[in-house]
């Protein structure tokens, strides 16, 4: 051979041969030289792409390979890489097998190896960038995310910080801004809170950094109940009737408050003397009379558990009920005996409160008889029978309501003339001295036992009375 022969640039030479012999005689003739292939190693590879972007997913194809060899005709080629943690190859392909960060690691430089199918082998190094993409935010955290009931708009609920990788820039929005509001990196109330009608709001806020990417996180933002006074006191009922007994019901209490379910409450009246609170009732603590005073302005306070209060006058009525008579009075109580019937023993009066409409009636109606508001004698009455009649009385008023009451009428004695006189013995002997006792007159008289009795006899020539004695004034003789 003149020079090394090279199967890939040629692969035969076609030469012609010219034999001469020693009479300068000559033959040529041709020939084919075949050179004959020797599988020689690679020599270089290609990487198609040396970079990829951060955060891209493993799998992620980052550039094809290609290996140089003089026998690339003949040849396939199967490729490898030093560092399989973060790197794999499928086929020809180079990729990822992490994921990666540019402010961790920015470029990673791994060896690879292209073995031909002779097994010859050929490996180069690469440098693989890591792209430094814009990155998101990865997180908002809240300072705080309580706020108490009852404050102004635009308290200051917390604060927000951002969690980030490149830019340090942010913006803030939160959806619900009926509720809330984001002034600078603080949220803020955009109304008053009532824990009574909502104690938590949820919330989604989002972060935009200086590279317009976005970071969305849920909170909650709950309300803290404040303890705060009642409103407002109702009365179930606001009236009593007249002469109910003391600790009679009036109604009961209850009380108006936004923490009312969390609360107990505790009542007083300013007026002790005539009300009085058990537990939530209020009740009465004296007996009233419409006709003296119709109606009380009373104060009743509600104190919450927590020492806060509300008072609220009320006006109590007091019901005016029929009230029966309280007393009948008799102008007399006494009748002369003898009296014919129907004489006016006296006139009956009524104290009253209400009505002024009055029937009466008496119990004994064989010896009294009522007519109108006159009590009169249903018969004669004798003193010396009986002195005196006990009767009841009953007066009905207006509204049928009645009072009874006990009279005892007294019949009064008028002095009666004698009835009779008797003479216990009706004779006496003849020529009997003057003055001899004849006998003993007695009377009789309807008043007998409060009367005494003076005797005369009509013949004081032949007769004398002594006292109650009837005597001789004269001798008879019989003949």
């Amino acid at each position: 051979t003149a020079q090394p022969f090279d199967f890939e640039t040629k692969s035969t030479y076609p030469i012609s041969v010219t034999v001469t012999d020693g009479n300068s005689l000559a033959f040529s003739k041709s020939f084919t030289i075949t050179v004959v292939d020797i599988n020689e190693p690679p020599t270089d590879i290609t990487l198609s792409l040396n970079t990829i972007d951060e955060n891209a997913g493993i799998g992620t194809t980052i550039g094809t390979l290609s290996t140089t060899d003089p026998d690339a005709g003949s040849n396939t080629f199967t490729y490898s890489v030093n560092d399989t943690t973060n790197f794999l190859v499928d086929g020809a392909t180079l990729k990822s097998n992490a994921v990666f960060n540019y402010e961790a690691v920015p470029s990673y430089t791994i060896t690879i190896t292209s073995t031909d199918s002779g097994s010859q082998s050929y490996s180069k190094d690469f440098t693989i960038s890591i792209n430094n993409l814009p990155e998101a935010p990865t997180d908002i955290s809240l300072s705080a995310s309580t706020v108490n009931e009852n404050m102004e708009v635009g308290t200051v609920v917390g604060t927000f910080t951002t969690t980030y990788t490149d830019s340090s820039v942010f913006s803030y929005v939160v959806d619900d801004t009926t509720n809330f509001s984001i002034v600078g990196n603080n949220l803020k109330s955009a109304q008053q809170f009532d824990f009574e009608t909502k104690n938590s709001f949820p919330i989604s806020v989002t972060v935009t950094d200086g590279n317009s990417l976005t970071f969305s996180k849920s909170f909650t933002v709950t309300v803290v109940d404040i303890n705060e006074p009642p409103t407002d006191i109702t009365l179930s009922l606001n009236t009593i009737d007249e002469n109910a007994s003391i600790g009679t019901t009036i109604g009961t209490l209850s009380t108006t408050d936004p923490d009312a379910a969390s609360n107990t409450f505790t009542y007083t009246v300013s007026d002790t003397t005539n009300f009085q609170i058990d537990g939530a009732t209020l009740k009465s603590n004296a007996v009233f009379n419409y006709e003296a005073v119709s109606s009380y302005t009373i104060t009743i306070t509600s104190t919450d558990t927590g020492s806060l209060s509300y008072s609220k006058e009320f006006t109590i009525s007091v019901n005016n009920l029929p009230e029966a008579p309280t007393d009948i009075s008799l102008s007399a109580s006494t009748v002369n005996e003898n009296m014919e019937v129907g004489t006016v023993v006296g006139s009956f009066t009524t104290t009253y409160t209400d009505s002024s409409v009055f029937t009466y009636e008496v119990d004994d109606t064989t010896n009294f008889s009522i007519v109108g508001n006159h009590l009169k004698s249903a018969q004669q009455f004798d003193f010396e029978t009986k002195s005196s009649y006990p009767v009841s009385v009953t007066v009905t008023d207006g509204n049928s309501l009645t009072y009874s009451k006990s009279f005892t009428v007294t019949v009064v004695d008028i002095n009666e003339p004698p009835t009779d006189i008797t003479l216990s013995l009706n004779t006496i002997d003849e020529n009997a001295s003057i003055g001899t006792t004849i006998g003993t007159l007695s009377t009789t008289d309807p008043d007998a036992a409060s009367n005494t009795f003076t005797y005369a006899v009509s013949d004081t020539t032949n007769f004398q009375i002594d006292g109650a004695t009837l005597k001789s004034n004269a001798v008879f003789n019989y003949e």
